[in-house]
């Protein structure tokens, strides 16, 4: 037994005392005669940030790390090098944006993004095509598919594509997470 404020305590006091202060937190202690005591105690709330999902579908590898490499500081990223395995990571990933090739072995950016579309779980989900096909035309074209952008690949920088990333995800809010936390507060009698 220890003496806190007078009185003598159990070291479980203690303990939550000195873990309350080192989690710049408050324990305090109300007692009231004949109705008992409460202890509070109030720990301040962090809030953690939840990285978004981006999908890189890229066939060339050096070009898929290197965006890896840069949008991994803000987004967690997937890759896959091919328009079938985008597909399957996708479905078990559920991106909140897909940057997509558009030249492609196999099945190209195209094929992809019209199968996304017609799955339930990836339809919303925004695409975004990033090739060096730099015709006037690309970008009715993908929008008629259901992307929401394109981009020439030799206009990226880092620094772009995370905006242009940012535009095109829904808001975490609008998806029910909260914006703000406050700090909760946990009261127990004895």
């Amino acid at each position: 037994m220890l003496n806190f404020l007078g009185k003598e305590v159990g070291l479980g006091l203690i303990v939550a005392k000195k873990i309350a202060n080192l989690h710049k937190g408050r324990l305090w202690i109300e007692s009231k005669p004949e109705q008992g005591t409460t202890i509070h105690l109030s720990l301040p709330v962090k809030k953690e940030v939840e990285k978004r999902k981006v999908l890189i579908i890229e066939d060339n590898l050096v070009i898929a790390r290197m965006w890896e490499a840069k949008l991994k500081l803000e987004f967690f990223v997937m890759l896959a090098n091919s328009g079938r395995d985008g597909i399957e990571k996708a479905k078990i990933f559920e991106p909140d944006v897909v940057l997509l090739d558009i030249l492609m072995p196999g099945m190209d950016g195209f094929e992809v993004c019209k199968q996304m579309k017609n799955l339930p779980s990836l339809k919303d989900t925004p695409i975004i095509f990033l090739s060096n096909l730099a015709q006037e035309h690309m970008l009715d074209k993908v929008k008629e598919l259901g992307a929401v952008d394109y981009i020439p690949k030799s206009t990226i920088n880092p620094t772009i594509l995370s905006k242009k990333i940012k535009e095109h995800i829904k808001p975490l809010e609008s998806e029910g997470f909260e914006k703000n936390v406050s700090p909760a507060t946990d009261s127990s009698s004895e």
